[in-house]
């Protein structure tokens, strides 16, 4: 049963809305004391969340392109077509059912991926924490899901007046916020409590690209020079970024970018030879320390990329072969290395799958390969790898 007495929803809210590395690791540390209260040396049933190699999405149609949330996943079908799975607590499915998965039913979620309806056609998408939002053949943003689990809100609802249009949406990595980039270069960004609401940052700049993270957002101009800023009132500890939406911040290199991504303390950027930059802390920064901190971008320590995604706490690539590629924070499995080893510098995932779209999540990650099939690996707790929860015997 979903619970909905007032103080569990509360301490459930905030449960969800630690980082999900670190959700993992607390959900891992839980389930060790609940098996050395079992006794030592004996075996208990235990679910598996973690899913560290790719595994295939079944009965589903072919995709080409994918956007990954905090706790669930997007992909679109050749046609244009949503379909989503993982948490749907606010709605985040485009789905009203509070029907819970695996063996936790806390958590509204469906591990089995559902097929958004009465939308347009779309030509991206993209998550949150408890969002979607997806831009439209047209240009118009769509979005679904809230602000939090408290209001969920699964209709698919234009974004902005009627004439708004995008060229480009990204949607932050907690909370509801949501920003876009129009033809004529200027950003603006909206809540998922007021959609129709748009309000500009970055102003004097002409921008090709946005990405929010969980306190900071970045964007490339039209020379692909990097700008970042905070999305804060307040200064950050131990944050290599700063700025704010009308004062932001150009980062340091001088390089050119033709693509950026954010996460939780990191970004990082493929510059034109394919060449990853980061920049922020931690082991995301892929320069073979996992205490790594800089506020100019480092060249990552691996291949080339042709394309390059940022999660909340790690990053992945497709280098020129189709092979992926990923490093950072791993306690889910999102690396995908079959290990739950956090990696400092850029790890192959398994499998040899060629691939031709990738999406770094909260502590899940999903690709799409050459013959459109499906693939997600990590944290599955709310379903997020589309897979059921495995229950086996493990030492207690």
């Amino acid at each position: 049963m979903y619970l909905t007495h007032a103080p569990l929803r509360l301490l459930r809210l905030i449960f969800l809305s630690i980082v999900p590395s670190i959700r993992a690791a607390l959900v891992a540390l839980m389930a060790g004391l609940v098996a050395a209260a079992c006794g030592g040396g004996a075996e208990v049933l235990r679910p598996v969340y973690d899913v560290p190699v790719p595994a295939r999405l079944t009965g589903v149609p072919v995709f080409d392109r994918v956007g990954q949330g905090d706790g669930h996943s997007c992909m679109l079908t050749p046609a244009g077509q949503a379909w989503c799975w993982g948490l749907n607590d606010a709605g985040q499915l485009a789905s009203a059912s509070r029907a819970a998965c695996g063996d936790d039913d806390m958590f509204p979620c469906s591990s089995v991926p559902l097929a958004a309806g009465g939308t347009p056609a779309f030509a991206s998408i993209d998550g949150g924490r408890f969002t979607t939002c997806a831009l439209a053949v047209d240009g118009r943003a769509w979005c679904w899901g809230g602000v939090n689990d408290l209001a969920p809100q699964p209709l698919p609802t234009p974004v902005g007046a009627s004439t708004d249009r995008f060229v480009q949406i990204d949607v932050g990595t907690f909370g509801g916020d949501a920003c876009g980039v129009k033809a004529d270069g200027s950003a603006w960004c909206w809540s998922a409590r007021s959609p129709s609401t748009l309000r500009q940052v970055a102003p004097g700049l002409a921008l090709k690209q946005i990405a929010l993270g969980d306190l900071h957002a970045c964007a490339l101009d039209a020379a692909g020079r990097a700008w970042c800023w905070l999305t804060v009132s307040y200064p950050v500890l131990g944050s290599a970024f700063s700025g704010s939406a009308t004062t932001p911040v150009a980062v340091g290199g001088d390089r050119v970018f033709e693509g950026i991504g954010v996460g939780a303390m990191h970004a990082c950027a493929r510059e034109v030879d394919g060449t990853a930059w980061c920049w922020g802390s931690g082991s995301v920064l892929g320069v073979g320390d996992p205490n790594a901190f800089s506020a100019t971008p480092q060249a990552v320590s691996g291949p080339k990329f042709v394309q390059l995604s940022s999660g909340t706490s790690h990053a992945c690539g497709v280098a020129a072969d189709g092979s992926a590629w990923c490093w950072g924070e791993n306690l889910g499995g999102q690396l995908g290395d079959g290990t739950t080893t956090a990696r400092a510098a850029p790890v192959r995932v398994s499998g040899g799958l060629v691939f031709r779209a990738l999406d770094a999540g909260g502590a899940a990650t999903c690709g799409i390969t050459t013959d459109g099939s499906a693939w997600c690996w990590g944290w599955n707790y709310s379903g997020a790898v589309g897979q059921p929860v495995v229950v086996r015997l493990v030492p207690a």
